[in-house]
């Protein structure tokens, strides 16, 4: 038997938030204000302090979108859907469960 010189992958990691490519939120941010009903002011004044919030796990998800609708008014539903994608990986870090977001390298080791 060969032996393989090529070294065994441990970890694949995926970032979407500008690390390892250009993240354009703009098609979700019209996709909430649309599926909301809302106004890009009423939008742009609750996105980012409910989002960073989210992203340490200061808040649920859950809890996120209620918080959302509460703030902006909305009565409208949120859809409850989900790709399911991270279930093809066995070990998953979130920035929301360990409270840590980029670009704080202790989320790395």
């Amino acid at each position: 038997m060969v032996e393989s010189i090529m070294p065994r992958i441990e970890a694949v990691i995926f970032d979407v938030g500008n690390v390892l490519h250009e993240y354009d939120s703009d098609p979700i941010k019209k996709d909430i204000i649309n599926t909301l009903q809302i106004s890009e002011d009423v939008f742009s004044k609750i996105w980012n302090p409910l989002t960073i919030r989210l992203e340490l796990g200061l808040i649920s998800e859950k809890q996120y979108w209620e918080m959302f609708k509460l703030e902006t008014g909305s009565i409208a539903n949120i859809p409850d859907k989900a790709l399911g994608i991270f279930d093809l990986f066995p070990i998953q870090i979130f920035s929301h469960q360990v409270g840590l977001r980029k670009p704080d390298h202790k989320i790395l080791v």
